[in-house]
Formats: C-alpha cells, structure tokens, sequence
C-alpha cells in the first residue's frame, strides 16, 4: 500500500500544480501494476475530468512509432542502418544525400532541430534545398524534428504506401491498437493542449518570420494536432508529430522493447532491440533517448506533455500522458518523470 500510496501522491502533486490533467500506466513484467487518471481533460469552455481511456496528442511520441516502423523495414532487409537518405529520396544536397538512416535515428546527422516550413509555399525537399548550409548546425549530436520528418519520407518511398496507411497497417493492426491515429480525431474524450499555437507564433516572430494563418488563441486546441508543421504544412501527418492515442495503445508500442514476443508482432528482430541498449551516440539510441529522466532505461516524451519510459532488465514500461499545454503559462514537467520513474523503480 505504501508503494501506491507513494505514486499516488507523485501523481496528484503533478496535477495541483503543473498539469490540468493526467494518465498513468505501468507495466512491470506483463502486468499492469499501476494506473491511475487524475485531474481535466480539459478546463474550457468547461471542464471534462480525464479517465483511462482519454485520448491525447501524443506529439513527439509519435517518433517511437516511425522508429518502430523504420526497424521493421530493417528486420524485413528492405532497409539497413547503413542505407543513405540519397539512396531512397530525391535530393540534390551531397551533404543531405550521405546521411544515414542511424543518423537519423540517433539525431546525430547535424540537421537543425526545428524549421517553420508552413511559412512558404514551397514543398518540403525545395525548401531544404533553399535552405543550403543553414540546413545545417554545428553540435555533432542535436534533437531534430527534421530527421524524423526525413524518417516518416523513407517510409512512404520503401513500403509504397502513405505514411498514415503504413502505419495503420504494420503497427495499429498487428499490435490491435484501437485509438491510436493520425488526426483530426472524431472522439469526444479527448485531451485539449494549447490556446492556438502561442509558442510557436512567439518563435516565428523572434525570428521575424510572417505567418497569418494562426489558430485562435481564445479557444484550446482539441482533436487536431498541436504541432504546426504537421498541422498548417503536413495535413496532420508527418513522421515527428501526428499521433493521437489513449494510455494502453501507447504501452502496447512501449511493450514490443521489454516482451519478445511483442516485438515479433511488430516484426521486429530481436537484435535490433539489443541494438538499442547497446549504441548511444551523446545521450541518443535507435529513436530513443538515454537521461536522467529514464533511469537505467530509455524513453522518449512528448511537446504535448506525454512520455515512454522503458526499464529493460526490470520490464517495466511507464505512460505518463498529460496535457501541459493546456494553460496559460506551461511548464517544464521532467522533474515530475523522473521522480515518477524513479518512484516506480523502488516501489513496484
């Protein structure tokens, strides 16, 4: 009881002072040792409490779902670390050209993190064109939505299908994920996140870029994707942001790197999980980051307020979905995950 007594209380502090909301779900050996739903789906126009089966943005989440489906191409030999982006896209740029799908994976190929491509009208390879050298930044080993954009190209040009059909068809099905989706979703219990996109209107304008197709301010965002380059350039699908899920859809991905036989529905080989564990490029994986903030583990979270968590040698697996947007002033929620996951480490 005091275990969960403990969890309980990390969970409720979260709520009372940094998040509307909040889903937890932990998986320990095949079991589901705790849940928990606590706080507001939304708090206007009025206020909606969360439950289990609430459905969120899952924001950059949904790079664990590309990545799961860039490992299986890999375990299918359609694909391999070793192959460039210039082998499977047209590109002109040399250097653009030579990055690999490790790279890639690892954020390690030296694209910069973030780029506003729903300001111009240009698609998206012109605009990396047009970039030329700024495309580019100098630290070695940087998080970068644009890899993974390039990530979610490469799947659409190996499998022939749209990104949103391959996902659908070789990880929702094969896993019997149920709510997990590219938006806009029709559900009604669904989290709401940001009052238009405030952030990103406030990094356009420090940049003194121009956009004027922003969403209003004066009513949350709810049921289509947060994200602004997937929402206004990509029609709500792209390989970095995208996806809506509940908290057991996500723990089912979560589950293919602890369960093998989790990871052979998702034909994926067991070796590229070890993989995994076994190559960290600065504090990056395959898809997955190594931090503080996954103790002894790997995870990844999400813009929106979500993260996975995943304790291989215990098997554990952790989703934490909130919706941190979804107030006025937002704020930064990696201590309440790492206090949470090292929680659940001494007490489950």
């Amino acid at each position: 009881m005091r275990s969960i007594n403990r969890l309980d209380e990390i969970v409720e502090d979260a709520v009372s002072t940094q998040v509307p909301g909040c889903v937890v779900k932990v998986l320990k050996e095949g079991e589901i040792v705790y849940e928990k739903p606590a706080g507001y789906r939304q708090t206007v126009p009025t206020a909606e409490p969360v439950n289990m089966g609430t459905i969120f943005d899952i924001a950059s989440l949904t790079k664990i779902v590309t990545t799961t489906m860039v490992l299986r191409l890999i375990s299918q030999k359609k694909l391999s670390l070793d192959t460039s982006v210039g082998e499977l896209l047209n590109i002109e740029q040399t250097e653009l050209k030579s990055i690999t799908l490790f790279q890639l994976l690892t954020h390690s190929s030296g694209l910069i993190a973030w780029n506003p491509f729903y300001i111009s009208n240009e698609d998206f390879f012109t605009q990396l064109h047009e970039l030329g050298p700024n495309l580019f930044q100098t630290e070695k080993v940087k998080y970068s939505d644009v890899n993974f954009i390039l990530l979610g190209k490469v799947i659409e040009e190996t499998t022939g299908l749209s990104l949103k059909e391959a996902v659908q068809t070789r990880v929702c099905e094969p896993l019997g994920l149920s709510t997990m989706k590219y938006g806009p979703v029709e559900a009604e219990n669904v989290a709401a996140t940001e009052f238009g996109n405030r952030i990103e209107q406030k990094m356009c304008e420090e940049r003194s870029l121009t956009f004027n197709r922003w969403r209003r301010t004066d009513r949350p965002i709810v049921r289509e994707v947060n994200d602004g380059n997937t929402h206004y350039f990509f029609r709500g699908v792209s390989g970095h942001a995208g996806l809506f899920s509940n908290v057991d859809d996500v723990l089912q991905v979560g589950r293919i790197y602890t369960d093998p036989n989790q990871a052979e529905k998702a034909g994926i080989d067991p070796s590229l999980i070890d993989e995994i564990k076994r190559t960290v490029v600065g504090s990056r994986s395959l898809g997955f980051e190594w931090s503080p903030i996954f103790p002894g583990g790997f995870g990844h979270t999400g813009f929106t307020g979500t993260s996975l968590f995943i304790h291989p040698d215990q098997k554990i697996v952790v989703v934490i979905l909130t919706n941190r947007l979804h107030q006025i002033e937002p704020v930064n929620i990696n201590e309440f995950r790492r206090t949470f996951h090292e929680a659940v480490l001494s007490h489950t």
